[in-house]
């Protein structure tokens, strides 16, 4: 029998990985023509073998890189390209995968680092889950959430625990659905503010339906008071807080 050609490979890849299918909030598929500047990188005109990509920047990307039978995907010339491709979607993804394959071998990057996992090709869920954690570090939760409330309480001046738990409460459901804080720090308070109260109103428009609770939040935030004096390094502390509960915390153990 034949080896397989990379075009092959890459083919019977496609469908294992199960990314031929149709999702929303995802781009995903293979292919030698897309180039990442297609995919949303600006700047790379780099082609990658295979990609999947969700909407929300929270959740695992997967990055493929596949070669034909013949080749031995242990040298170093494919692994750099595997890890170039990975830095590239590293810009945007906290959270990635890295897939060599040959068809026959299969090594597998969990942000960059080489992990022992099933030596066959799975679907793409079997390495999504490679990120699902059973434990979190609640003494590390603790000391985060009571660095947001003295924050908000002697910094921001939400007198009213109440508040400030809904204030803490909208930041997470943001950060946690894709609404970058990162990128608004440095900005002073109203857009930092503003970005929570729109992310919620806006963003999460399919949620509302499902869950009420967003609906409280967003009454409830509306009506936050403020007396502050506009510290921008209390509010990147504040965002900084508000990102690492939220990469602790993670999906299948969070309930909104």
């Amino acid at each position: 029998m034949s080896l397989r050609t990379e075009d092959q490979v890459r083919d019977y890849a496609k469908l294992v990985l199960g990314f031929d299918e149709a999702e929303e909030n995802v781009d995903q598929g293979t292919g030698q023509i897309t180039t990442f500047n297609q995919l949303g990188f600006k700047g790379y005109s780099d082609k990658p073998d295979g990609w999947y990509l969700p909407k929300n920047m929270n959740d695992v990307a997967i990055i493929l890189e596949t070669k034909s039978e013949e080749r031995d995907i242990s040298k170093q010339i494919f692994i750099d390209e595997l890890m170039k491709n990975i830095d590239i979607i590293s810009s945007k993804y906290k959270k990635t995968v890295g897939i060599l394959y040959n068809g026959k071998e299969i090594a597998i990057y969990k942000n960059k680092e080489l992990i022992r996992v099933a030596n066959k090709l799975q679907h793409k869920q079997y390495y999504i889950d490679l990120f699902k954690e059973n434990y979190i570090d609640k003494n590390k939760i603790f000391t985060l959430t009571k660095r947001i409330n003295d924050l908000l309480h002697f910094k921001f001046g939400i007198k009213n625990l109440y508040h400030r738990m809904i204030f803490t409460a909208s930041a997470l459901v943001v950060e946690r659905f894709g609404g970058n804080l990162e990128a608004i720090k440095d900005n002073g308070y109203e857009p930092f503010r503003n970005k929570i109260y729109d992310t919620l109103a806006k963003s999460l428009q399919d949620h509302r339906k499902q869950n009420l609770k967003i609906d409280i939040l967003l009454e409830v935030y509306s009506e936050i008071k403020m007396n502050i004096v506009e510290n921008q390094d209390d509010i990147n502390t504040f965002i900084d807080c508000i990102i690492e509960i939220a990469e602790s915390i993670n999906s299948d153990n969070w309930n909104g």
